[in-house]
């Protein structure tokens, strides 16, 4: 029986290969919802396509510190919180509008205040300078503008070279096809223009002629999902319990709030292929165009045309033999 994994709102479905089910990493249950066979189904929650796609290439965390790019995308509030819009992430820091939240609290005399001041406690920064001292529980240690910074640590349950590695020897294993409609008139989802670039050496994006592209389907060797979780610093009872008797509850979690949203999931894949297809024919010119750029990218992967690409002549098939996997989306915990 196929299983098929219904995304980002009929944008796109996510289809493995019939004979084999695809295994899905345990993590929170927020997010996109896999459906294992046609009897079992569940609602589709908030997901979001990244647009580019983004390396999963974060360097392995050594003891007590974060690479700086993987704090960045975990601790980021998203722009917004809409089903299937495409993600951009805002420059709010979810931790910090924590902070604010309970301070606020503190003001509005919160009834719990032995809870309050645990809560505190835990968001209080660590003392001493974080190159001499140990990392206490809840935090880590990450580079910013030159010198470490005590950050409240967010948690992944692997790491990029963790997760490539147990995808060769075959602990995971999910393949499978992820279909992409660009000429969705919602202005949710990634449109022909902007799916496929051509650059010079500079970095230039060249003019392509014209391809009516209609559709492009993502083939990847492996999909997997992983979750981010806050470390020890987040209380979320404190959140449930405060949201209403903070004097404006919007400044929090109304749109465009500082603890609207957060990622709770990324989606990656390995080695994506793309395969695009056209309403006509696509022009001789475009492939050669493809060719002698410097550079060609595929939903900002970069990629190169594939051996024997054009046959049929409607469709263009761009390959990428990069070994690091790639986040294609993410999934949201909404707070509003």
């Amino acid at each position: 029986m196929n299983v098929i994994h219904q995304f980002l709102g009929g944008l796109a479905d996510l289809v493995p290969p019939p004979p084999r089910a695809l295994s899905v990493s345990s993590g929170p249950k927020t997010g996109m919802v896999f459906k294992r066979s046609a009897s079992i189904s569940a609602p589709l929650v908030r997901g979001q396509m990244l647009m580019p796609v983004t390396a999963w290439n974060w360097p392995d965390p050594v003891t007590g510190t974060m690479a700086d790019a993987q704090f960045l995308f975990a601790d980021t509030v998203p722009q917004s919180a809409a089903n299937g819009a495409l993600y951009q992430a805002s420059g709010r820091s979810f931790s910090q509008g924590y902070k604010t939240f309970l301070q606020v609290l503190e003001a509005c005399k919160f009834p719990y205040q032995s809870m309050l001041a645990g809560a505190m406690q835990k968001m209080a920064a660590p003392p001493g300078d974080p190159a001499y001292s140990p990392t206490p529980v809840g935090w880590t240690k990450v580079y910013e503008t030159g010198y470490l910074q005590w950050k409240p640590i967010w948690t992944l349950p692997k790491s990029s070279s963790e997760w490539s590695a147990a995808v060769a020897v075959g602990t995971i294993a999910n393949p499978g096809t992820l279909r992409l409609n660009l000429n969705d008139t919602s202005g949710a989802g990634p449109q022909a223009p902007a799916s496929l670039q051509a650059l010079d050496a500079s970095g230039r994006v060249l003019a392509l002629p014209a391809a009516s592209l209609e559709t492009v389907t993502i083939t990847s060797e492996c999909w997997d999902q992983v979750p981010i979780y806050p470390g020890s610093w987040y209380d979320a009872s404190m959140v449930a319990l405060g949201r209403g008797l903070v004097p404006d509850a919007g400044v929090f979690f109304g749109p465009g709030g500082l603890m609207a949203c957060r990622v709770s999931t990324f989606y990656v894949a390995l080695k994506p292929r793309f395969d695009f297809t056209a309403a006509a024919p696509i022009p001789a010119s475009l492939r050669q165009t493809l060719d002698e750029a410097d550079t060609v990218q595929a939903m900002g992967v970069t990629v190169q045309r594939a051996r024997g690409d054009g046959q049929p002549n409607q469709a263009l098939r761009l390959v990428n033999t990069d070994p690091a996997p790639v986040i294609v989306a993410v999934s949201l915990e909404t707070l509003a």
